[in-house]
């Protein structure tokens, strides 16, 4: 298997966890390891990118578009892999957080 298709498996095994979540979300935030809120001119909550440590690699979560993306530097590959809904509610878990800052 390839960098890429390392990579690829990576976002697809986060991007199905958003979408049919095993575990709870506190559970899954365990992973994260940052993030960033994206706001617009009036300062309204618009989406997050949650930076995630799987096994030792960092996969990001963009609300905005509903993408998990993963890169290796190395080589300059990049993967990304839409999910269709936010099942987890991770987006809502965002925005909660931004509004009560």
């Amino acid at each position: 298997m390839d960098t890429k298709d390392e990579l690829r498996a990576q976002c697809k095994r986060i991007a199905t966890e958003i979408v049919e979540p095993t575990k709870d979300m506190a559970s899954f935030l365990e992973t994260m390891v940052a993030v960033t809120y994206f706001v617009n001119a009036n300062r309204e909550y618009v989406g997050a990118e949650l930076i995630v440590d799987v096994s030792g690699d960092a996969a990001h979560i963009d609300t905005r578009i509903q993408a998990v993306y993963a890169y290796w530097d190395a080589d300059g590959t990049r993967v990304e892999v839409f999910y269709p809904e936010d099942g987890l509610g991770i987006d809502d878990y965002c925005r909660e957080r931004y509004e009560e800052s």
